[in-house]
């Protein structure tokens, strides 16, 4: 298991890149910085803030190895998710081939707003799980 050995947020001093999305972290920007040690090995992990909060919200959903969640699962996390609650809504979505590759939305922000709004959660179905649902996100004095 990786052990994280500091968290802090930062304000980019030069143009880094995203552990997550692999985009620019750019000068100026909040992000949050991480020394984390693996298998003997110490590393460093870059994450927008909007990444971020993505990578909390789809934690379960991942369901990361003992690494941690990379930058693939991420991604893929993202993809699917667009395409599963996102792009159906969209007129350019393929309802005849939902992986038609014709998206051209920014992923990463498309997931952050929904998640600003919405909760992944599993549904069950008495003992079966159904999958992974949505549901409005309670407000803080809720």
């Amino acid at each position: 298991m990786s052990e994280t050995i500091s968290s802090t947020w930062r304000k980019a001093k030069k143009d880094h890149e995203c552990s997550f999305c692999n985009h620019t972290i750019h000068k100026g920007e909040r992000y949050r910085f991480d020394v984390l040690k693996y298998d003997g090995t110490i590393y460093t992990w870059k994450a927008h803030e909007k990444c971020d909060f993505i990578a909390g919200e789809i934690w379960d959903y991942v369901d990361p190895d003992e690494e941690g969640m990379s930058e693939n699962d991420f991604q893929q996390a993202v993809c699917d998710i667009c395409r599963d609650f996102i792009c159906p809504d969209c007129d350019k979505f393929d309802k005849d081939d939902p992986w038609a590759e014709d998206c051209e939305c920014n992923e990463e922000d498309k997931v952050y707003e929904l998640f600003q709004k919405y909760e992944l959660y599993r549904a069950w179905r008495d003992i079966d799980y159904i999958g992974w649902k949505l549901r409005e996100r309670k407000k803080a004095n809720e």
